[in-house]
């Protein structure tokens, strides 16, 4: 396996648990919020919170790692409109998480 499609592999699977992460952590709490047990709730938050340090937070740091190096490695300008959507999409994601 080369070291591209090594880096390629870990940026679709930050995607995939950044993804994972958020929908799972989301259904936990509404359905929390939802039974307006204050005790569910505070435990369910305690536990969404964790997860996030123990599984969103590295994914995001690979994400966004492995995507300026794929980007540098392609060739592709960090001025150019893709980069500059992409950027903007990704700082969107981790403005709402």
């Amino acid at each position: 396996m080369t070291l591209y499609f090594f880096i390629k592999l870990v940026h679709i699977l930050s995607a995939t648990v950044i993804l994972g992460t958020g929908v799972c952590t989301a259904f936990f709490m509404l359905t929390a919020y939802l039974s307006r047990d204050k005790a569910a709730i505070r435990v369910t938050s305690r536990h969404v919170v964790l997860a996030d340090w123990i599984f969103t937070t590295p994914a995001v740091v690979l994400q966004f790692a492995t995507g300026l190096w794929l980007t540098s490695f392609l060739g592709i300008s960090y001025a150019s409109a893709w980069f500059v959507a992409a950027l903007a999409m990704f700082a969107l994601v981790v403005a709402c998480w």
